[in-house]
């Protein structure tokens, strides 16, 4: 159960880490090609928002299921 949770918690930071990563990365790249329209910051954004709801949803989903299965 606790390996479990544990490597939920590393996969959840791993995650974290990389959505930080890319949003700088994005940022960098914006600040370096000004010709870049905003369309594609907010296009980005977006991606980036729904893939963190979309982790946070995926991890309530599993936590859920494990409290069922104590």
């Amino acid at each position: 159960m606790k390996k479990i949770l544990a490597g939920l918690l590393a996969v959840g930071s791993a995650l974290a880490q990389t959505t930080g990563d890319w949003g700088r990365a994005i940022g960098t790249d914006m600040m370096q090609k000004p010709m870049y329209s905003g369309t594609h910051t907010v296009i980005m954004t977006i991606f980036l928002i729904g893939l963190t709801i979309a982790v946070w949803l995926w991890a309530i989903k599993l936590w859920k299921e494990i409290k069922r299965m104590k």
